[in-house]
């Protein structure tokens, strides 16, 4: 018998046997292969049984073709189930949430014995609710170094927005290393998250004259214009600049437009903080743009302050 020609036949049974039996699915994934395998046992059975070449009317290629299509169509081919998508959810933002972007007196400053300094904190607001002048920075616990039981934020934060938080501390009489730990509040006594401020305390003879920190005010955060038309957009900064005693400090204004200011001088007769200005103006802005200027200490810290961020948008 020739097996090329005896599969071709057996295909073309089965497949009129499954059309009319309705089996789609199993004929779809049924490969030549597996059919010729199967061939390969049913005539091996029927040899066995000495069924062939007995009925006259059906050929041998009938039969085996016949027999099968009946072994295909109680083949049972198990189907994937599809898994279901699930869409992921949003986690909703909370209404009071806060995280700080930067700071002054960096941890570890060295201090005199009760010399005076203010440590500031720059906190974003990241909840959906509007922080209020309500809101405050209150003393939780450690060592409050001289400072207030709280202090309310000086104007209102949007979502999105930040706000400087300025405590004027002092250091404790004793020399050692000193935690304070300051948390905030909503106006409804909500507690948000915490801050903290460690410092050294040594000998006055021992510690060296310093910028402790910087911080800045600006009469806008944000300024609109209307876009696609040349205008002049002029930002006023100050910076409060903090040392630890008597001394000479040389800076100069770092500008996000990659420019510098002339290096000046600001002269200390004791510890304390002086204040210094600048009129920053973006010339021709036609598009919302965010900018930034820096205060860098050249003597005696040889430091990089962080930014003031401010923002032009369009109206």
């Amino acid at each position: 018998m020739n097996k090329k020609i005896t599969i071709l036949g057996i295909t073309a049974v089965i497949s009129a046997v499954m059309l009319a039996c309705s089996f789609p699915v199993i004929q779809a994934q049924l490969r030549q292969e597996d059919i010729e395998s199967i061939s390969d046992s049913v005539i091996q059975t029927l040899a066995s049984s000495n069924l062939l070449n007995q009925q006259p009317s059906l050929s041998n290629e009938d039969l085996i073709a016949t027999e099968v299509a009946k072994a295909v169509s109680g083949l049972t081919i198990p189907t994937a189930t599809p898994i279901p998508y699930v869409a992921p959810t949003a986690t909703p933002r909370p209404c009071n949430a806060a995280i700080m972007l930067s700071e002054t007196v960096p941890d570890y400053t060295t201090f005199s014995a009760g010399q005076s300094f203010t440590k500031s904190w720059r906190l974003k607001n990241v909840g959906t609710c509007t922080w209020n002048t309500g809101y405050r920075l209150a003393f939780l616990s450690g060592n409050s170094m001289s400072g207030p039981a709280y202090v309310n934020l000086p104007q209102s934060v949007a979502p999105g927005a930040y706000v400087d938080i300025n405590i004027p501390l002092k250091a404790p009489t004793t020399a050692g290393t000193y935690t304070g730990y300051w948390g905030l509040y909503s106006n409804t006594n909500q507690y948000i998250g915490k801050v903290w401020v460690t410092i050294k305390v040594g000998s006055t003879t021992t510690t060296s004259f310093a910028v402790t920190g910087v911080s800045y005010t600006i009469d806008f955060v944000n300024q609109s214009i209307i876009c696609g038309i040349p205008t002049d957009v002029t930002f006023n900064i100050q910076a409060n600049i903090t040392v630890n005693g008597a001394g000479t400090v040389t800076y100069y204004w770092a500008k996000s437009d990659g420019t510098n200011t002339a290096l000046q001088s600001l002269t200390f007769a004791s510890a304390g903080t002086q204040t210094v200005s600048l009129s920053h103006t973006i010339t021709g802005a036609v598009a919302a743009g965010d900018y930034w200027v820096k205060i860098y200490i050249d003597n005696p810290n040889h430091q990089l302050f962080p930014a003031l961020n401010f923002h032009i948008l369009c109206l």
